[in-house]
């Protein structure tokens, strides 16, 4: 959870959206621009990687389930950033069952299509603003 000092700053939360799916992508970060986040949105692991490095505080990733890699950015960004939450969104694809996702340290997993209801309850119960 982000805490006080954070809200001091100044700076709105930084969230990022690590997705394959341009109109996904797009969508939700638009959504979390409205809520009053800074949104950073890719496709590409390394540039997530490089905004995670470059950040001084991650409130929250939202990490493709379906893109490669995403087991490095959610370790990575717990690993730099202990108090970011982590998002994944799966797809139809296979991947690991939720008890399995929790090793990754993926926090909480949605299902696509997102609906913004989900997301804005799970950033309210996790999330302090």
């Amino acid at each position: 959870m982000i805490n006080h000092e954070q809200i001091d700053s100044g700076f709105p939360p930084l969230a990022v959206v690590a997705e394959k799916d341009p109109m996904h992508r797009g969508t939700l970060a638009a959504f979390l621009s409205c809520d009053g986040y800074r949104v950073f949105e890719e496709d590409n692991e390394n540039a997530v990687l490089s905004c995670i490095d470059s950040a001084n505080r991650l409130a929250v990733l939202f990490v493709d389930l379906d893109m490669p890699g995403w087991r490095s950015l959610a370790w990575h960004a717990l690993n730099t950033m202990p108090d970011a939450f982590v998002i994944g969104v799966r797809g139809n694809n296979a991947v690991p069952e939720d008890s399995d996702l929790e090793q990754f340290g993926i926090q909480v997993c949605l299902q696509k299509p997102i609906l913004y209801n989900d997301v804005r309850r799970v950033l309210s119960e996790t999330v302090e603003r």
